[in-house]
């Protein structure tokens, strides 16, 4: 049931339909994948909230898009100065993720270029 909903929210980019999603903890096999898409879409504003409520879920085929989101500029985000707080979140979901999955993605972020997510990725290993 869940996965329906969330791939009629990737087709119909509704963003009120993503509103629930954030919100909403799923635990569903192969749900994650879907998740992460959604996380990804840059056509809604709820990244912040999905990707905080996706350290709850903790479900490890999110890894490769909580990743890729921290290493993602949005626009919105980035004018609303909440850019910064977004990729620390990511950095935390990796942690309670916990998979070695997860680890590596922290170590590359550890590892990154930019000073802010090398920091991030730092903070997110030592809450391992």
């Amino acid at each position: 049931m869940h996965a329906a909903l969330i791939l009629k929210a990737l087709h119909t980019r509704n963003p009120e339909d993503v509103r629930c999603y954030a919100d909403e903890s799923f635990n569903d096999s192969g749900v994650g994948a879907l998740l992460g898409q959604l996380l990804l879409a840059p056509w809604h504003r709820m990244h912040e909230d999905m990707v905080f409520n996706f350290a709850s879920i903790a479900l490890p085929e999110m890894v490769p898009a909580v990743f890729q989101a921290a290493n993602t500029r949005f626009d919105y985000m980035v004018q609303g100065q909440s850019q910064r707080a977004f990729e620390r979140k990511c950095a935390y979901t990796l942690a309670a993720i916990g998979t070695t999955g997860a680890r590596l993605a922290l170590e590359e972020l550890a590892g990154s270029a930019d000073p802010i997510l090398r920091q991030y990725g730092r903070e997110g290993l030592r809450h391992w």
